[in-house]
């Protein structure tokens, strides 16, 4: 099995007025001093930089969900080829993530931490559904911050490009 340990940094904001959550991961580099420290025994560190942002709007009728995810390569590889493994590994990624959520929350140990919500965050995942539904049925149709009016600014779905030293 693969053992490495990871060092990262985490953000949340639930805004449960819109609907809206909003996540931001980063996975310390090796530059990052707090990555210097030993590993647990038996693993092995990996510092590979990583940028994760999930943005996550809810509503009455349907929900989005938006990921963005750079990582920064040793290598350039050319936008054709990621363009077309991203479109094979994305929707079977996602589609894995959700069978093993939906089996986390409902057996073993993750099920009664879900449970417990001992830092309230299922409690507040659980306000930003509800405000979103409300908001949709107050406005009378669905909410896309920044998705709704234009698409300026945001990739069209498994848009990916390539450039020199990362992948975005």
């Amino acid at each position: 099995p693969i053992k490495h340990a990871q060092i990262c940094e985490e953000h949340a904001f639930f805004c449960p007025d819109e609907g809206v959550f909003f996540q931001h991961m980063r996975v310390l580099g090796p530059d990052d001093p707090r990555t210097k420290a030993p590993p647990p025994k038996g693993f092995r560190r990996k510092a590979d930089p990583t940028t994760i942002r999930n943005l996550v709007i809810a509503q009455e009728t349907s929900n989005a969900v938006v990921v963005d995810l750079q990582i920064d390569l040793d290598i350039s590889p050319p936008s054709w080829l990621v363009n077309l493994l991203a479109r094979w590994l994305v929707p079977t990624i996602t589609k894995n993530m959700f069978k093993t959520g939906v089996n986390c929350l409902s057996h073993g140990e993750y099920a009664k931490r879900f449970q417990a919500d001992a830092e309230g965050v299922y409690r507040a995942l659980s306000e930003v559904v509800k405000g979103g539904q409300a908001k949709e049925a107050a406005r009378g149709r669905k909410f896309r911050p920044g998705l709704h009016e234009r698409m300026g600014g945001f990739p069209k779905p498994l848009d990916i490009a390539s450039r020199k030293g990362s992948l975005v």
